[in-house]
């Protein structure tokens, strides 16, 4: 699907919820990281902004050693994410 704002991304998701076009798509979001961490279920998380909307990535232990301050995952850094995009329920 190529690159999506995070701001469509969010109204197809309210709109539609899990019929969304996007559930279950490869797509393309960039933002900045405003939150990062680690689930007690071992899955990593980042939360990107663009404007005044959200998205919430997740991702397995591969990524741990790009977190924290001074590398790739850290607060207010500027990130292109490409994945399958998921009907989280978190709407």
């Amino acid at each position: 699907m190529g690159r999506v704002s995070i701001g469509d991304l969010n109204s197809s998701f309210l709109e539609s919820g899990s019929e969304s076009n996007y559930n279950h798509s490869v797509i393309e979001i960039a933002g900045n990281i405003i939150a990062y961490g680690l689930t007690e279920e071992g899955v990593y998380t980042v939360t990107l902004r663009e404007n005044d909307h959200e998205a919430l990535c997740t991702f397995e232990e591969s990524i741990s050693k790009q977190l924290g301050g001074g590398r790739t995952i850290s607060s207010g850094a500027s990130v292109t994410v490409r994945g399958q995009c998921q009907s989280t329920g978190f709407f």
